[in-house]
């Protein structure tokens, strides 16, 4: 095991995002997806399969640098998943078709077991998946799947192909059943997959994407999506474009522009520095609550903002009135 003393473990520099979209979606990301049952999870899953294939920015629409990526489907039959890609594949117009590539498992794979385990180990080894998307995570476990141990097992061998082959994963996921109260929007099954991924993500009936954990680092998902032609989901007007394609995107600038959005709008309001990432959100952008408090600083320190001591030491930041 590696080990590396305090100074020259901080003293390294970093290599910069090895993004495979942009601003999105980054090399080694783990992304949980639940959703009620017929919502157009596995939709939009696939959807996005055929789109970075395509190089199909899946919310701007724009083009990215086309990807290869293997759909593992879980839950439906072969007739089922050659219907539901057909219609894509027309919509991307065949540009998805040397690049995706499609396994059907409906009896599922439990990665605890050594067969299926090397199974799906020789597939990906084969295709070298930039991204992998399918699921559900239930069916990748054997036996109950509320059960801690196999439940680490399973995540822990996902682990170990993504981080040695070096894919992205994005896999849908049940939600628990309602039990008399609001139905919960995190992981069925056991406690760990709702610590597991970067981005843990709802998509509900009426196409509201929420984050059911915190995420780890400040990307551009869109706080909703809309049933939409020519592809079945589409992202609602709030995203913005902006940097999306670019190699350079910073986080910090991203949430600086989304703030100086927010206060133009709302020159007589003051927002204490916990709130600002919570009222971005509110208004469909999704950033980082540490990337928003470094934008608000560097536009206190830029005269855009002014910042004043509130109740209880609270740091209220409103739009300076001499900004030029």
């Amino acid at each position: 095991m590696g080990h590396a003393q305090l100074g020259p473990f901080v003293d390294t520099k970093d290599a910069d995002y090895d993004w495979l979209i942009a601003g999105l979606l980054e090399r080694t990301d783990r992304v949980l997806l639940t959703g009620p049952e017929g919502g157009g999870k596995s939709t939009f899953l696939r959807q996005f399969a055929v789109q970075a294939a395509a190089g199909i920015h899946p919310f701007t629409l724009e083009p990215v640098m086309p990807m290869r990526v293997l759909l593992l489907d879980l839950e439906n039959g072969e007739r089922h998943v050659r219907r539901a890609l057909r219609a894509l594949r027309t919509v991307a117009d065949g540009a998805a078709d040397q690049r995706l590539n499609v396994a059907v498992h409906a009896e599922g794979l439990d990665l605890t077991d050594a067969t299926d385990l090397r199974a799906l180990t020789q597939l990906i080894a084969q295709i070298e998946p930039d991204l992998v998307i399918g699921g559900p995570v239930y069916k990748l476990v054997g036996g109950d799947p509320t059960e801690e141990r196999p439940a680490k097992a399973a995540a822990m061998a996902l682990d170990h192909l993504r981080v040695g082959h070096g894919f992205a994963l994005a896999l849908e996921t049940h939600q628990p059943h309602d039990t008399g109260g609001k139905r919960p929007e995190r992981p069925y099954g056991a406690s760990l997959w709702k610590r597991w991924p970067e981005f843990g993500l709802h998509l509900a009936q009426d196409g509201q994407l929420r984050h059911w954990r915190g995420a780890r680092d400040e990307r551009q998902w869109p706080a909703s999506l809309t049933r939409g032609a020519p592809w079945p989901w589409i992202a609602a007007p709030t995203i913005s474009s902006a940097n999306s394609t670019s190699n350079d995107w910073d986080p910090v600038q991203a949430a600086s522009e989304a703030l100086r959005q927010y206060f133009t709008v709302r020159p007589n309001e003051e927002v204490a520095s916990r709130k600002l990432g919570v009222g971005l959100r509110d208004v469909g952008h999704q950033h980082d609550d540490g990337a928003v408090r470094a934008a608000a600083a560097i536009l206190v320190r830029e005269g855009f903002l002014t910042v004043r001591s509130g109740p209880r030491n609270a740091r209220l930041h409103s739009l300076a009135t001499d900004r030029t």
